[in-house]
């Protein structure tokens, strides 16, 4: 008979920044087996199914993990995304036994970087080559307002990032519009208009490589940076 196993996680929302809260996922593992385990494993995947993170370990599993967001490739989570963990076991009788997916939650994060506090996401989206926000992305952004509102001594500069496709003076433009795009839409949700910039950054500043979709993907995306500032109007 194979183990009977689940897995779950506190917090709800992971965050993953340093500010003391919910900086720490504590995975829950349940097992149930008659013989005791040769082995167990839990692996977190990305949003593009790509293992982020692994744990394994022989014999029983522990009832409980701590983990702080980093990967396997020394990376922290992504902000405003999703992954999904799944824990397998295998009892001393070889009988094989997994999880479905335990889907974890990621805020958005305000990370320290060298150029100061910042928010990073490529998951704001929009209409294909146009700068119309998508329905997850207005989700995204009445988080980031609420954070904002929380930082409300800092002034704000709205970068907008793309990838590599296409001719770059076209890039350059669409990276502005939606920066823009952006800076209405906190306008409109009330944040002060005199505290935010905004600057279309093109295809110029790859967070990553050019060269698969993934880095892609998350080279599309728009960086908040946080400034001890006042408000440049």
């Amino acid at each position: 008979t194979r183990p009977e196993t689940g897995i779950s996680h506190d917090p709800g929302l992971f965050s993953p920044d340093g500010d003391g809260e919910n900086d720490y996922l504590t995975l829950n593992m349940k097992v149930e087996d008659d013989f005791g385990l040769a082995e167990w494993e839990i692996n977190i995947f990305n949003e593009s199914g790509i293992l982020f993170k692994k744990f394994s370990g022989k014999g029983n599993a522990p009832k409980e993990l701590k983990w702080d967001g980093t990967g396997d490739n020394g990376e922290l989570v992504e902000s405003a995304s999703e992954y999904d963990v799944q824990f397998s076991a295998v009892d001393l009788a070889g009988n094989v036994s997994e999880t479905a997916a335990d889907k974890i939650s990621v805020d958005v994060l305000v990370v320290v970087t060298e150029r100061g506090l910042k928010m990073r996401v490529s998951n704001i989206e929009f209409d294909f080559g146009s700068s119309i926000l998508r329905k997850r992305g207005t989700r995204i952004l009445d988080r980031v307002y609420q954070i904002l509102e929380k930082y409300s001594g800092y002034s704000v500069v709205i970068e907008g990032h793309t990838d590599d496709i296409g001719e770059e003076e076209y890039n350059l433009k669409l990276s502005e519009k939606r920066a823009l795009a952006v800076k209405n839409y906190l306008v409109g949700k009330g944040t002060a208009p005199d505290r935010l910039r905004y600057v279309g950054m093109g295809e110029s500043l790859p967070f990553y490589p050019n060269t698969s979709d993934e880095n892609r993907r998350r080279n599309r995306r728009v960086e908040f940076l946080l400034l001890k500032e006042k408000p440049v109007k």
